[in-house]
C-alpha cells in the first residue's frame, strides 16, 4: 500500500511542477521582451523561480536547466 501511495504523491507532484513550468513559460512568451529570450535563458529563469518556491524533484534534488528545457519542449 505504501508504494502505491508514494507513486500517487510523486505523480501529483510531477503534474503540479509541470503546470508551474508551463504557466511561467506562457507568461514569459506573453511578454514582448522575454518572448525574445532563447530557450536557455527562459529555462534558467524558470529554474530560478522554482528554486525560490522550493520546488524540487521527487528525489529531493533541485531541477537542472536541461531538465527544464526538456519539459518546455515537451520531452520531459
Amino acid at each position: 500500500m505504501g508504494r502505491i501511495q508514494g507513486a500517487a504523491i510523486q505523480k501529483e507532484h510531477a503534474a503540479d511542477t509541470q503546470r508551474k513550468i508551463n504557466e511561467i513559460h506562457n507568461d514569459l512568451l506573453r511578454n514582448p521582451e522575454s518572448a525574445r529570450w532563447g530557450l536557455d535563458r527562459r529555462a534558467a529563469y524558470i529554474l530560478t523561480k522554482l528554486n525560490e518556491w522550493e520546488y524540487k524533484q521527487p528525489n529531493g534534488k533541485p531541477y537542472a536547466v536541461s531538465t527544464i528545457k526538456q519539459k518546455i519542449i515537451g520531452k520531459g
